[in-house]
């Protein structure tokens, strides 16, 4: 599920460099039954995670059965991962919390496990079945089920971890009201710096989020920019007042940029008298950039961005490909992320309007 992808994504290069060696302190000890890799898996401290070298143990596997032992001296997380894994062969990634003096039993696969053992675990093995949130797919299933236990069950440490840990499947803004019915006891308890950190992430989320609103309102003035065009001239968006302007942050790396090419082509072809379309290459080499713009046969203006630039913190860009689509006064009428026929049909409506 997207928690198990998130964590793959941050740690692959971290984990590359993992030493495996024990750990001083209090421990959790972990058994189980586990069908998901033939001989081995790693057991990764989630502690060591900003370091280079990540805290992990190996544990044998015989007939699916193992034993291990996680040394900390305050809650954390912990991953189970096959050792395929780290050659991107397989995607068997399982995030548990470790909490010392506790002891977790896990039966199962990746996508369908159970979890028991000591009190803690019990309820928290007890919550996961109840909610089905082991292989739950649907984010907004996810999101409606993880908050209305929180809300029910604030009085239980089970409640923060399980909204410590499914955290990036909840809107952050959801997720911050929902923290509001955890009991100050569980909160100032033996996980209150577990929850700490993942709660600072959603704060920053909700800022983030605030912000890229205010910076692409409708009717805010578009930041003015002037960025190298093919030939290697200055090229100033401001010059391109008068008519409607598609700033197009694009990259030749991005699969739905050139998915949406030829519907571009068909749009720019239709409306080019009265509407202009910058393309805004990111993240590209110039020489890529160029080759891209010539195999595509792209026709609109082009313009290079390079990575010392902070054009997409000034448009707040998060993802690609981003249209933004601006008034000929040089205000921001839309902004539209991804491939979405929205677009075209904003595009038109525009148009039609003049």
């Amino acid at each position: 599920m997207k928690t198990r992808h998130l964590l793959w994504s941050a740690l692959t290069g971290a984990i590359l460099l993992t030493a495996c060696h024990k750990l001083p302190s209090d421990r959790v000890v972990i058994d189980g039954e586990l069908q998901v890799a033939p001989d081995t898996l790693l057991l990764i401290d989630l502690t060591t995670q900003q370091k280079d070298v990540l805290d992990c143990d190996t544990l044998l596997l015989e007939q699916g059965k193992f034993h291990g032992e996680l040394i900390t001296d305050e809650p954390t997380r912990m991953l189970l991962i096959g050792p395929d894994v780290l050659r991107q062969m397989e995607d068997v990634v399982i995030s548990l919390p470790a909490v010392p003096g506790e002891k977790i039993t896990i039966k199962g696969n990746a996508d369908d496990y159970i979890v028991s053992g000591s009190a803690f675990y019990r309820q928290y093995g007890e919550a996961l079945t109840a909610l089905n949130l082991v292989g739950l797919q649907d984010p907004t299933m996810v999101e409606d089920t993880l908050c209305h236990y929180i809300v029910a069950h604030g009085d239980e440490e089970t409640a923060l971890v399980l909204l410590a840990d499914f955290l990036c499947e909840i809107n952050a803004e959801r997720a911050l009201q929902a923290a509001e019915a955890l009991s100050g006891e569980v909160k100032e308890g033996r996980f209150s710096k577990y929850l700490s950190e993942a709660l600072r992430q959603a704060r920053r989320e909700v800022e983030l989020e605030k912000a890229t609103e205010a910076l692409q309102a409708s009717g805010t003035a578009a930041p003015d920019f002037t960025l190298y065009d093919l030939s290697g001239k200055p090229l100033t968006l401001s010059s391109l007042r008068g008519k409607y302007v598609v700033l197009d942050f694009w990259g030749s790396w991005c699969r739905w940029c050139i998915k949406g090419i030829p519907d571009m082509k068909a749009m720019y072809a239709k409306y080019s008298k009265h509407l202009e379309i910058v393309g805004v290459d990111c993240r590209d080499s110039q020489e890529t950039w160029r080759e891209a713009v010539k195999q595509y046969e792209l026709p609109w203006l082009h313009v290079y961005n390079p990575d010392e630039s902070t054009l997409l913190e000034d448009y707040a860009i998060q993802g690609f490909p981003t249209k933004v689509i601006l008034a000929p006064d040089g205000t921001i009428v839309r902004v539209i992320v991804g491939e979405d026929p929205a677009f075209y049909t904003l595009v038109d409506s525009l148009m039609q309007a003049r």
